[in-house]
Parts: structure tokens; C-alpha cells; sequence
């Protein structure tokens, strides 16, 4: 995490070590996590810099079509500073949990990335 323009932004190096190469990747949160049937995931979640769409990404990285889903993070108006903080994945709920700095709490299905209220 890092501030620029009075906005905390965050950006993440990943290494593949089949591919021997790395990618940036702006996100202030992420986490790999199990889901059944042998699939791991890469979770990401970002607040674009001036207030702009928040989202969750759910990256399937154990299967040949490495699907993804995405799925939004709506913050309230008041929380312009708010962004997230902290992902995880719950293989046993099928659900990708994300925390902010004002302590909110989101919740987005790992197969669609679909809010769930």
C-alpha cells in the first residue's frame, strides 16, 4: 500500500514460477485460497483511485481455462477513504469475504462474483 494524490493505493507483484515471469497487478487486497474440486483462487480487491468502482476479482488458476468472475464492492458515500484492507475465501461457503478500514464487510459468491446482501 502506498499514497499517491491522497489516495492509498496498492499494487501486487505475483511470480509465476511455471512461467518464470512476474505482473503488477493494482490491488489494495488479496489472498490465494482452496475451492472445491482441486481449484485454487487468486482474490483481489481494489478502490480505484477518486472514489471510482470498487471491485473483487476471483481468479481460477488450477484449471486450463483460468476462468474469472468479478463482481462490485459498493461503498457507502460517507466512506470516500474507506477501501479494502483484507480478502479471504471460505471453500467450505463458496464465498469471498473482503474487510475495509472502516471495518465493512462484503461478501461476493466465488463462483459469479455476485454481491450477496
Amino acid at each position: 500500500l502506498y499514497v499517491e494524490s491522497n489516495e492509498i493505493r496498492g499494487r501486487v507483484q505475483l511470480w509465476s514460477a511455471e512461467r518464470q515471469v512476474s505482473q503488477a497487478i493494482d490491488a489494495q487486497a488479496f489472498c490465494f485460497g482452496e475451492y472445491p474440486h482441486g481449484r485454487t483462487l487468486l482474490c483481489m480487491a481494489n478502490r480505484a483511485v477518486n472514489g471510482g468502482a470498487a471491485t473483487v476479482m476471483i481468479v481460477a488458476l488450477s484449471t486450463d481455462d483460468r476462468a474469472a468472475a468479478a463482481g462490485p464492492l459498493s461503498f457507502a458515500s460517507e466512506a470516500g477513504g474507506d477501501f479494502p484492507v483484507a480478502i479471504r475465501v471460505s471453500a467450505r461457503t463458496g464465498v469471498v469475504y473482503t474487510v475495509t478500514r472502516y471495518g465493512f464487510i462484503f461478501l461476493n459468491d466465488c463462483e459469479t462474483g455476485d454481491p450477496i446482501y
